[in-house]
């Protein structure tokens, strides 16, 4: 197998009388990463949980490679889509390596240990998120950047075929969320099984990093699809302007060539900043 395609059709979800979904498709394919975004409320997190399985939704269907996600039991699922969830849950009573070996459980046999080939699984990991120095400290004695870290080669221990992150950059600096995105979206360390690279669905609210990211963008407003397509086609005035409440300017990333967003200005920002300014220089 090359890798695996998810595929979301036509998913509906309501909570009593209230619609949180309405009518969401994508699909993403080994090696492409999608990123969902939308404000607070949009249905973000609703879909990631109907596409784990979590929960079932109302109408339409989630498939892996063509199999209903429905069908699959926890530990199958677990084989083959690892989850990273806005809240990460590390034990800090346990030393970075054995938590980071934990992501191997749903490939271990009952009642047998981890194999030699668990543990070459774990030290790569380990040496391509740069966590290898940290391998014997315990969790609880790293900064709140390094376990985010712990957490993300967590799930990639798993070696999944998808690989689902809600959020994964909260709470982090500029530094650290460039590394955990350049880890799942350009180096070595996102690659699972025989060296392949696993679909990526990343839920985020940085629209920069998304555009930075993402070959696909999926724009959710109040649990209906804004627009879905390439970052260029999804991040525009328009569309931001709809969804936001606010008119960024749309400017051209000089290296990468993707858009990115500039906000605009407060409207004390030209006269009160300049004089604050003026009288501190």
């Amino acid at each position: 197998m090359d890798g695996a395609r998810l595929e979301a059709i036509g998913l509906c979800k309501s909570y009593g009388d209230r619609e949180v979904l309405r009518d969401v498709s994508f699909s993403v394919t080994p090696g492409t990463v999608l990123a969902i975004i939308g404000p607070n409320g949009a249905g973000k997190s609703t879909l990631v949980r109907l596409v784990t399985g979590i929960e079932p939704p109302d109408r339409g269907r989630v498939s892996l490679d063509g199999v209903p996600v429905s069908s699959y039991s926890r530990r199958q699922l677990a084989r083959r889509m690892a989850v990273l969830p806005q809240t990460p849950l590390v034990a800090g009573g346990f030393s970075v390596y054995d938590t980071v070996m934990m992501g191997r459980h749903p490939h271990l046999r009952p009642w047998r240990g981890e194999t030699n080939h668990d543990r070459q699984v774990v030290e790569r990991i380990l040496w391509e998120t740069g966590l290898n120095d940290l391998a014997g400290v315990t969790v609880n004695h790293l900064s709140g950047g390094q376990r985010q870290i712990v957490a993300l080669a967590m799930v990639l221990a798993q070696e999944p075929d998808v690989l689902i992150l809600d959020e994964p950059t909260t709470f982090l600096d500029i530094g650290h969320q460039m590394q955990i995105l350049n880890l799942l979206c350009g180096g070595t360390a996102g690659r699972g099984r025989e060296g392949r690279r696993p679909a990526v669905i990343l839920v985020l609210h940085d629209l920069n990093l998304a555009a930075l990211y993402a070959h696909r963008t999926l724009l959710l407003r109040a649990g209906s699809t804004e627009a879905y397509g390439s970052p260029a086609e999804v991040l525009t005035e328009d569309h931001i302007e709809s969804v936001y409440g606010i008119r960024p300017r749309v400017l051209r990333h000089p290296d990468a060539g993707v858009p990115q967003i500039l906000l605009p200005a407060p409207p004390w920002s030209a006269l009160d900043v300049q004089g604050w300014s003026s009288a501190g220089g």
